[in-house]
C-alpha cells in the first residue's frame, strides 16, 4: 500500500444560486453509485440538510455503504460568526443522524468559503473534522484551521479539472506526490450532461452557460474519466476509505 484516499462528494442542488433543481441527484447520483459499486469504494457523501429532508430515503440508502457528512442546511455560507450559524450547523447534523443512523463527524463549509472561526463553531456543534480547505487557494493555506477537537482533511485539487483536457493526467500526478490522505471531492450534478437535462426540465440555463466550469465535459465524459482515476488508484494499491476511517 502506497497511500491512503477519500472520494467524497458535495450532494446539493445542481448549481446553488445558477440552477436550483436537483438533476444531479435524481440522475446523477445514481451513475456515481454504480461507479463505487463496481469499484467496491465507500466514499463520503457531505449533504446539505435542505437535501435531506427532500430525499430522506436517498440518506438511508447511501448510508447503508458509505459515510454521510454534512454540507450545512441551506448551502449558505457559514463562518461560525454568530449563534444562528451554530444553530444551523447543528441542525443540519441532527437531521442528516435522524435519517442515516450514523453519528456525523465531518463538515465542508458550502462554496468552501471558510475562515479560522469556522473551527471552534464546528466543535461547539459536536463535529470531529472539517473538509473544506483548498490548497490551491493561496488565502486558505495561510489559515491556520487545524485543532484539537476538529481535524482537517484539505483538499488536493478542484474537481474540474478532471474533466477539463489532460486533466486525468493532472491528477495522477498530483496523486503521486501529495499529503495522504488524498481527499477528492466532486458533485453529482458532474454526472449527468447539464446543459440539456436543465433546459429539458425549464430550468433557465443563461447563467450557467456564463459557468463552463460547471457544465464542460459533465455527463459521461466525467463518468469515464472518473472510472479511469478510480482505477488509477486501485492499480497503485492504495487504501480508498471515507474520511471518517483517517481520524485516529
Amino acid at each position: 500500500m502506497t497511500f491512503k484516499a477519500a472520494i467524497t462528494f458535495d450532494v446539493e442542488r445542481d448549481c446553488p444560486g445558477v440552477a436550483d433543481s436537483h438533476l444531479g441527484i435524481t440522475k446523477g447520483l445514481p451513475r456515481l453509485l454504480k461507479i463505487l459499486s463496481e469499484s467496491k469504494i465507500s466514499a463520503t457523501f457531505f449533504i446539505t440538510g435542505s437535501v435531506a429532508q427532500k430525499f430522506p430515503q436517498l440518506i438511508q440508502t447511501l448510508a447503508a455503504q458509505h459515510e454521510i457528512a454534512s454540507h450545512g442546511f441551506t448551502h449558505t455560507t457559514l463562518d461560525g460568526q454568530s449563534s444562528r450559524h451554530i444553530i444551523e450547523l447543528r441542525k443540519s447534523k441532527q437531521i442528516l443522524e435522524e435519517l442515516s443512523g450514523q453519528t456525523v463527524a465531518g463538515f465542508r463549509a458550502p462554496r468552501l468559503q471558510i475562515t479560522s472561526r469556522l473551527f471552534p463553531a464546528l466543535a461547539l456543534a459536536g463535529y470531529r473534522y472539517d473538509s473544506s480547505q483548498a490548497m490551491w487557494l493561496p488565502h486558505h493555506r495561510q489559515l491556520q484551521l487545524e485543532c484539537t477537537v476538529v481535524k482537517e482533511f484539505p483538499l488536493l485539487m478542484p474537481n474540474v479539472f478532471l474533466r477539463f483536457p489532460g486533466g486525468l493526467q493532472v491528477f495522477q500526478a498530483t496523486l503521486l506526490r501529495g499529503k495522504s490522505p488524498l481527499t477528492l471531492y466532486f458533485h453529482p450534478s458532474e454526472a449527468i450532461p447539464m446543459i440539456h437535462p436543465l433546459r429539458a426540465a425549464g430550468v433557465q440555463t443563461a447563467g450557467l452557460l456564463k459557468r463552463p466550469d460547471r457544465w464542460v465535459n459533465t455527463g459521461y465524459p466525467f463518468l469515464n474519466r472518473l472510472r479511469k482515476l478510480l482505477r488509477f488508484l486501485h492499480k497503485r494499491r492504495g487504501l480508498l476509505a471515507p474520511l471518517r476511517d483517517y481520524l485516529q
